[in-house]
């Protein structure tokens, strides 16, 4: 059996761990995909797994693999019945832009799958042409904003926050910002 073009181009996403079912990854039951890596260093990580030498290998995390869309489609597969859709998150699913548009657009052409949507969470640090790129095959993308001012979201993440601000502006033109979520953290913001 030949494997087509497109899928040869893509090399398998780097994933750090799914949940077949999540009620806090975006709206309705969701099979959550966390991708490896992370452009910003969080003084409160959420998911470090993610993040290698982040977080101790243990029983729930067993470190990232590599797994190709067919294999992931057929993972989502048996959850279908039960979700309303998918969330690719991290670390920070857009470093993978090219895995996630070709997952997005396998679940998309997908018969048994196409009524799901497929979100994006986000730290909101990609660029114009990535989130461009996305667009045609998401639904919509939650954005975690640390913190509004610039100088405490440096502190908090290693990061400025201005390409964050732009990307949510960007979306929200686009119509595929979700929602915004701001971080609270005692002491910090």
């Amino acid at each position: 059996m030949s494997v087509p073009l497109a899928e040869r181009r893509v090399p398998g996403g780097l994933v750090a761990g799914t949940i077949a079912f999540s009620n806090v990854d975006g709206p309705g039951n969701r099979f959550a995909v966390f991708l490896q890596g992370c452009n910003f260093d969080c003084v409160a990580c959420h998911n470090p797994h993610t993040i290698p030498g982040r977080a101790p290998v243990d029983g729930d995390h067993q470190g990232p693999r590599r797994v190709r869309v067919p294999d992931l489609l057929h993972e989502i597969g048996r959850a279908a019945p039960f979700i309303r859709g998918i969330t690719v998150s991290g670390g920070e699913a857009t470093l993978q832009a090219a895995f996630v548009e070709h997952l997005f657009r396998a679940v998309k052409e997908d018969p048994a799958l196409a009524a799901l949507t497929c979100f994006i969470d986000s730290n909101g640090a990609a660029d114009p042409i990535t989130w461009d790129r996305l667009a045609p095959v998401t639904d919509g993308v939650m954005v975690d904003l640390k913190c509004l001012d610039p100088e405490i979201h440096r502190r908090l993440t290693g990061q400025d926050n201005a390409q964050v601000l732009a990307s949510i502006m960007h979306l929200h033109e686009r119509r595929l910002l979700h929602e915004v979520r701001l971080l609270l953290l005692a002491g910090w913001n």
